[in-house]
């Protein structure tokens, strides 16, 4: 049977194992994509825990929790500026998303 059905499959075959290599390629790249993306969100919560210690003292560990549940690093950016600008902890807790 193999006779028989390996000229049916001779110039798919090539197309076929491309296929499959492409889609587990496209999926490693896209599992490393999202390890880096969290690699980049938990540097700018540190970061940004920093600057708050740094500016206003102790973090409360209710907005530490808070800054790491967030992973949208646009949000994560805003914050950061807002954290250069507020005067106190209490401003800067009211800012962040619920």
């Amino acid at each position: 049977m193999s006779r028989v059905l390996k000229p049916l499959f001779k110039d798919k075959e090539q197309a076929m194992i491309k296929t499959i290599f492409d889609e587990k390629y496209d999926a490693g790249v896209a599992v490393g994509i999202e390890k880096e993306r969290n690699n980049w969100t938990t540097d700018k919560v540190e970061t940004l825990l920093r600057i708050l210690t740094k500016r206003l003292g102790e973090v409360p560990s209710t907005v530490q929790n808070k800054l790491r549940s967030i992973h949208d690093l646009d949000v994560l950016g805003q914050l950061t500026d807002f954290a250069l600008d507020c005067q106190s902890l209490d401003e800067f807790e009211e800012a962040l998303p619920n």
